[in-house]
Formats: structure tokens, sequence, C-alpha cells
């Protein structure tokens, strides 16, 4: 098992290279193996920076490296980012992926305005990635477009920042989700449910050519189906489970020519198990880089 360094070390190893930190912000106590923990301040959520140790010490040496790939860490209701992603640290730091968990206020998931509220809460996730390269100093850091992972509550707002912001994302892994916004434009398709009206709330129309380069992962397990956990305004749209409703956004994805795979864990509810996490971590590692020229995408 990999040693996580004490946080004393942590902030001498960081010295020669984190100049733009504001003590003030960063707790004293982070989780195990995070680099550095920022408390919430106006309109910026509390979050905590995974750097990999091996590109830090590349950095100190004076050695030259390629910026590192983000990975965003979404959480659930009632989760902390720091305890969701703390799973993903060894995958991380044996990938060289940077990780970005930020803890969020939630509004009401049974609200038909928890797409607004997820468009609002991704420009809070898209800023602090664009203060990523400042937190983190002279470790260069591949901020233009990022890999979104999220369960449950996590999954709705890492498929709608997807769809928002498809420029700025390569891939998503979306778990357990209750609700999902279409990719389509029917007149009955409007936010929540699809994409029609999204022009009215970001000032631009879905952009499908960029979103037929991000690649989906949507997963639920088959024993997560019980529809008094969900909303009900979806049903006539998506189904009254999470496994159709996940069934139903794969096919509107692949529909549009969108890459997207479905994963079902028999014997599985509503939890984010070891073997989902897997899952989750091998479709990132085996996942096409972000150039769209790289590749077609799957149809």
């Amino acid at each position: 098992m990999r040693r996580q360094p004490a946080w004393s070390s942590v902030l001498i190893g960081l010295g020669l290279t984190l100049g733009v930190l504001d003590p003030a912000k960063v707790s004293a106590q982070p989780s195990p193996g995070w680099t550095l923990v920022v408390e919430a301040a106006p309109g910026a959520p509390a979050h905590a920076v995974f750097v990999p140790a091996r590109l830090r010490e590349v950095v100190a040496a004076g050695e030259a490296l390629d910026p590192a790939p983000v990975l965003v860490a979404l959480h659930g209701l009632g989760d902390t980012g720091t305890k969701f992603a703390q799973p993903l640290l060894d995958q991380a730091d044996a990938e060289g992926w940077i990780v970005l968990a930020p803890t969020l206020a939630y509004g009401d998931w049974r609200a038909l305005s928890v797409a607004q509220d997820d468009i609002q809460l991704g420009e809070q996730v898209l800023a602090e990635v664009d203060r990523l390269q400042n937190e983190v100093g002279d470790v260069p850091v591949a901020t233009d477009r990022v890999r979104l992972f999220g369960f449950s509550r996590g999954g709705q707002l890492a498929h709608r920042l997807g769809l928002v912001h498809p420029d700025r994302v390569t891939d998503v892994v979306v778990f357990s989700a209750g609700t999902y916004t279409l990719p389509e434009d029917a007149p009955r398709e409007i936010l929540p449910f699809g994409t029609a009206d999204l022009a009215a709330y970001v000032g631009y129309p879905l952009d499908l050519d960029a979103l037929r380069h991000v690649h989906f992962l949507v997963g639920v397990g088959l024993l997560d189906s019980n529809p008094e956990d969900l909303p009900r305004a979806w049903d006539p749209i998506e189904g009254s489970t999470r496994v159709q409703r996940a069934e139903r956004f794969v096919r509107a994805l692949r529909a549009e020519g969108v890459p997207a795979d479905l994963r079902l864990f028999a014997g599985i509810g509503h939890d984010l198990t070891a073997s989902m996490v897997g899952a989750a971590l091998g479709f990132l590692h085996d996942s096409p880089e972000s150039d769209p020229s790289a590749s077609d995408p799957e149809t």
C-alpha cells in the first residue's frame, strides 16, 4: 500500500513550488493523502486537491513535465468530496491524475429546478478547475478539459455539466443518478427533462458536435429500483426507476452519436461498491485522450 505523507511533510515538499496558497484557507488536518484542503469562500465550495507525489518531485527537481489530467469527483447527497474521492487516490497516484473533490451544497433533488441548479453548480466546479493552477503552483495542470466522476446526486451534476460544457470535458462517469436531462430538443424536452431551451439558460444551444467527443459511462445497481426514491415528474419520459432512467439516457446519447457505455451491477442497490469504483477507474484509464482528432466517436 502506498504510504500517505504526513501533512507537515506535504507542506515541506510543496514549499518549493506552491507559492500561491493562502494559509488562512487551508485546513491543518486534511484527509490522509490529500495535498491540500481549502475551506469554502463566497461563491466557491470547499474542496480538496490531490497532486501525485511523483509530479511534485519532478517539478522540484527542475525537470519538464506535461500538464497533468484532472479528475473531478462529485459526491452524492449527505457525503463530502474528501470522503467520496478517497478511494480514487491510489489510482490517481499511479496514473498521474490531479484530483479535485469539491464539497457541494445541493438543493432539493425533487424540484424541477434541479437542472438550473446544476448549471450553477457546474459553473462553480469549472471555476475551481480554472483556479487549480494557482493552487498547485509549478505543477502543470491540464485545465482545458477534465474527467468527471459522479455518484447519485453527483452523477446528476456530472452529466449535466457534460451537456452544458462538452468542450471542457473528455469523459463522464455517471453512477446511480436519479434523474437525467436528455440531449433532445423535442417540444416537451425542456429543462430539466431535455435541452430544447438550454440557450435560454446558458446563452447557447446544446453543442452536439462537441458532445460527440465526450465519452460516457453510465452505471447503476440492478437492485436500485425503488420508485419511492425518485421524483415522479420524470416517469413519462425516462421511466420510474434508476435502472430504466439510466437505460433511457444511454439510448438518447447513442441516438445522437455520443459514445456511451451502460453497466448494470447485479446484486447492488443504491450504493457505490468497490466493483463500481473499479469499473469507473478502468473506464477512465482506457478512454481515449481528449483530442477530438484522435478518434471518431462510437455509434
